[in-house]
């Protein structure tokens, strides 16, 4: 149920200087907007052709929403899952590394991309919802969903197989994982 745990509630973010867009997407009333990456054209092949129409799809890494938006629109219902403000990115403490204001930094990075997701999901009427937490203990309340995307995040994690581990106990048919390459993709259902 939306808004219940472990579900979050929405949030009204209303000026756009207070989001961050990792992928490039359009905005009713702002146009474009973001990122590193730019997948318009090519969501079909990077999330493996798979068919997502009536599809419950639980959307690891999910960041500004833009595949989340794109599954939605292909008849999938979305839950899209992303690090919570209590959890830090996985980062090696190399010698002369200041780990803590490297983690500050990247909290108010997290906050500006989960505003961007709210923000679109706003602008879109966007029926997807949103889980916060760490990908290493994935909430059971979830529930069980047909297809698991992991778009270029394994490359990111300590522990990709424990992540893999706790997706596949959610779900019923199929992980898509995809690792990035020449800006597309490389997806396997």
């Amino acid at each position: 149920m939306k808004g219940s745990p472990p579900f979050a509630p929405p949030r009204h973010v209303s000026d756009i200087a207070d989001c961050y867009f990792y992928h490039t997407m359009d905005l009713p009333g702002h146009g474009r907007v973001g990122g590193e990456w730019d997948l318009r054209g090519g969501e079909d092949a990077y999330l493996g052709n798979v068919p997502l129409q009536g599809k419950r799809v639980l959307e690891l890494g999910t960041a500004s929403g833009f595949l989340c938006r794109y599954m939605e629109s292909k008849g999938a219902n979305v839950v899209g899952f992303d690090l919570s403000s209590e959890q830090s990115w996985d980062l090696v403490p190399f010698a002369r590394f200041d780990i803590a204001s490297h983690a500050s930094a990247m909290k108010t990075h997290v906050e500006r991309l989960k505003n961007g997701w709210w923000f679109a999901h706003r602008l879109l009427n966007s029926g997807a919802s949103a889980v916060y937490g760490s990908i290493y203990a994935l909430p059971k309340e979830i529930g069980a969903v047909d297809i698991s995307t992991f778009g270029a995040l394994l490359l990111h994690l300590r522990d990709p197989f424990h992540a893999l581990f706790n997706a596949v106990q959610l779900t019923r048919k199929t992980v898509i994982v995809t690792g990035a390459t020449n800006g597309l993709g490389l997806a396997t259902a």
